[in-house]
């Protein structure tokens, strides 16, 4: 249980988060807050507030710590990249935010997000140019599509860590009606193992998505794709872009990325409609 200077947390962009925060501790509003140095979401305004929160936080710090589910004790390297942009890169967590707008149709539908959560599917990908050394080569992840599942299957501690965190901002004073909270969680295809994570959609958030226009090609999209899949290629437009690298890519075994392939392959037959997602994807 350690704490680390909310000022140093920065995107990968080099653009600051915001330094408004809310005290995990006392609900203090102020700048400049400590941040928990094991899951680097929860703030606080000294030590002794943290202690006070922890005995409630640190359920949920080893949850956000870990990745869950039947995740092995090796860690995905999806799971682990998806870690560090959920915890450290609000730039790239912009682009989520409008891929889940779109899967659960936010717009004009907010109420769903209390009916379903979101699963962002990824397959690890050999970052253009690298090439394999000493059995390793540098990988990113991207994002074949998305997937709406009941609320009832999200993780209990992702669920009642947005309720604590939707009363503290009430009681700062935070119009939290107007607030959508939304779960979602990156999924290593096809594997079971997943890493859950929420995202506050404000209503600058929805207005920014009803008048986005990035100027960025997109590909043709499979003739199943979901109203998602637009905005699923605008994100991985970006963790493309070099400024992410650091948290981006990860050296991965050679062999771990041809086993990854290998179930796709298993789980995908070519026979079947799956057969046309594969070869859309890149499976083969």
């Amino acid at each position: 249980m350690s704490t680390s200077n909310s000022r140093a947390v920065t995107t990968a962009s080099g653009v600051a988060r915001p330094k408004f925060a809310i005290c995990g501790g006392c609900d203090t509003a102020k700048e400049g807050l400590m941040r928990c140095s094991g899951c680097n979401q929860r703030t606080y305004c000294s030590k002794e507030c943290q202690k006070i929160d922890w005995p409630k936080h640190k359920d949920i710090c080893k949850l956000m710590r870990k990745p869950n589910g039947e995740a092995p004790e090796k860690s995905n390297p999806v799971i682990a990249i998806a870690r560090r942009i959920s915890q450290q890169c609000e730039d790239l967590l912009v682009w989520v935010d409008y891929v889940l707008i779109a899967a659960l149709d936010l717009v004009n539908n907010p109420e769903n997000a209390l009916k379903e959560n979101v699963s962002i599917v990824c397959m690890t990908t050999p970052v253009s140019g690298s090439t394999p050394v000493k059995g390793k080569q540098k990988m990113t992840i991207k994002v074949i599509c998305t997937q709406n599942d009941p609320i009832s299957s999200a993780e209990k501690n992702t669920l009642s860590n947005i309720d604590g965190e939707r009363e503290a901002m009430r009681r700062c004073g935070h119009p939290v009606e107007k607030y959508i909270w939304v779960v979602y969680m990156w999924h290593p295809f096809p594997l079971p193992n997943v890493y859950f994570h929420h995202r506050v959609i404000t209503p600058e958030k929805l207005e920014a998505f009803k008048s986005l226009k990035p100027g960025i090609p997109v590909p043709p999209l499979p003739p199943i794709a979901n109203a998602a899949q637009k905005y699923v290629e605008y994100l991985n437009y970006h963790l493309r872009l070099p400024k992410y690298a650091d948290l981006t890519t990860l050296n991965v075994p050679v062999s771990d990325h041809e086993s990854e392939r290998e179930r796709v392959k298993e789980f995908m037959r070519p026979e079947d409609w799956k057969g046309k997602l594969r070869r859309e994807w890149g499976a083969d």
